[in-house]
C-alpha cells in the first residue's frame, strides 16, 4: 500500500502542466476516458472525438465543457494525444492518445498490480499481460470506464478524503503527510510541501486547516507541530486498499480472455494502437 501511495504522488509531480488544468479525481478519470473512448468506436466509427469526450464528463460531472477544451488543449501540447486520420463521412476528426500517456498509464497499472500480486499471485498472469499485450492498457481503461459509467469511484471508500481529491495537490498533500509519519518522520514543512507540488504556501495552509476541521490532522501543543490522526490513517487505508483491488480486479479478469496482441484496425494506427475485439 506504501508502494501504491508513493507512486501517485509520483504520477503527479511527473505532470506539473495537467496539474495546473485539471483537480486530481477528474484528471485521473478525464485520462482514463481518453483511452477508452478510443477503444470504443461510436456507431459510425468515431473513436476518441472531442465532443464524445466532452458530453461523457458532462454525464458523470467529472468537469465543465470549458474545462475538458482546456485539457485536451495541454494533452495535446504536451504530446500526449494527437490528430489521428480521418474517418467515416470526413467530418469529423478522431484524436489519437500518444504512447506516451499509454506508457505513463500503464506504470500505474503496473504498480497497483504489482503491489496486489503479493496477496493474489493470480495477478502475475495479468502483469505479464501488460507487458506482452500492447493493447491490455486499452483495456483495462475501457473496463474501468464501464464502472465510471454505473457511477463508482474509489474515493467513495474513504469519503473524508473525497474534498481533497477535488483540490489540486490536496490529497497528494495529505498522502505525503501520511507516508513521512510512517516513516516515523515529522510533517514537512508548508514551505517545503508547496515547492515540493507547486502550490502557493496559502494552498498548503488551506489544505491543512481543511484537514484538521475533518479530523485527518492536528496541533501537537506539545511538540509545535501537525501531526496525523488514526482517521487519516484508516481513510488512506480504506482509499488504497480499495484502488489496489479494483485495478488488480479487473486486470485479473480480463487476463484469461487475453490470449495474445490484440487484433488492430490498420486505418487507426498511431503512435498507439486501438482495440477491436
Amino acid at each position: 500500500m506504501l508502494i501504491s501511495a508513493r507512486g501517485v504522488i509520483d504520477n503527479f509531480q511527473a505532470q506539473p502542466l495537467l496539474n495546473l488544468v485539471m483537480n486530481d479525481r477528474a484528471r485521473f478519470l478525464f485520462l482514463m476516458a481518453v483511452l477508452a473512448l478510443h477503444t470504443d468506436p461510436d456507431s459510425n466509427g468515431n473513436r476518441l472525438l472531442p465532443s464524445r469526450l466532452l458530453a461523457f464528463c458532462k454525464e458523470r460531472q467529472i468537469c465543465s465543457a470549458g474545462r475538458a477544451k482546456a485539457m485536451l488543449a495541454a494533452l495535446r501540447w504536451a504530446g500526449y494525444i494527437q490528430p489521428g486520420p480521418l474517418v467515416g463521412d470526413g467530418r469529423a476528426r478522431p484524436l489519437v492518445p500518444s504512447e506516451e500517456l499509454v506508457a505513463m498509464l500503464r506504470r500505474r497499472w503496473r504498480m497497483q498490480i504489482a503491489t496486489v500480486s503479493r496477496l493474489r499471485p493470480e495477478a502475475h498472469a495479468a502483469a505479464t499481460a501488460l507487458d506482452a499485450d500492447p493493447d491490455f492498457a486499452f483495456l483495462c481503461a475501457r473496463a474501468f470506464y464501464e464502472r465510471l459509467r454505473l457511477g463508482f469511484r474509489v474515493l467513495n471508500h474513504a469519503p473524508t478524503l473525497i474534498p481533497f481529491g477535488e483540490s489540486n495537490a490536496a490529497f497528494q498533500i495529505l498522502t505525503e503527510c501520511y507516508l513521512t509519519y510512517r516513516a516515523t518522520a515529522a510533517i514537512p514543512s508548508i514551505a517545503g510541501l508547496a515547492r515540493q507540488f507547486s502550490v502557493s504556501r496559502a494552498h498548503v495552509r488551506s489544505t491543512f486547516r481543511a484537514a484538521e476541521a475533518a479530523g485527518l490532522i492536528f496541533q501537537d501543543e506539545a511538540k509545535g507541530a501537525l501531526t496525523t490522526t488514526p482517521a487519516l490513517h484508516d481513510s488512506m487505508a480504506a482509499f488504497f486498499s480499495a484502488s489496489m483491488l479494483t485495478f488488480a480486479d479487473i486486470a485479473i479478469s480480463l487476463t484469461a480472455g487475453v490470449a495474445g496482441p490484440g487484433v488492430v484496425d490498420p486505418p487507426q494506427r498511431g503512435n498507439s494502437m486501438p482495440i477491436s475485439r
